[in-house]
């Protein structure tokens, strides 16, 4: 539950926000991916905060994967576990097969590229 006076982050791609019943003392502060790699708002996200806003994001966005790499390298954040499917993108199919089928296990499957095929 929101608290009066609270700040609410909001991260969305959609063409609209629905802002209904968050109480009007909440500050809503929009958050875009894009404003990390270009520095400003694009026309078409749904809201527009003030250009000033997006300034500086792309500085933050650099230091804080440099620091998120560093995390993971240390092991304080484990990551999300992953399989390598062998067979580069000929391994894309079995991947598929696995995730209808319900053998994903919650991992991600991870496929490199310039591997051939096993034959």
């Amino acid at each position: 539950m929101l608290q009066r006076g609270s700040r609410l982050s909001v991260f969305s791609g959609a063409r609209k926000y629905d802002e209904e019943g968050i109480p009007n003392d909440v500050e809503v502060i929009y958050t875009f991916v894009g404003s990390g790699h270009e520095g400003k708002y694009r026309p078409t996200m749904p809201k527009q905060p003030p250009t000033e806003e997006a300034q500086g994001d792309v500085e933050f966005a650099g230091k804080f994967f440099e620091w998120l790499e560093e995390m993971l390298k240390q092991g304080k954040y484990p990551g999300h576990a992953f399989e390598v499917i062998p067979g580069g993108l000929n391994g894309v199919a079995e991947g598929l097969n696995r995730l209808r089928s319900g053998q994903s296990g919650g991992k991600k499957f991870v496929y490199q590229i310039g591997q051939q095929a096993r034959e």
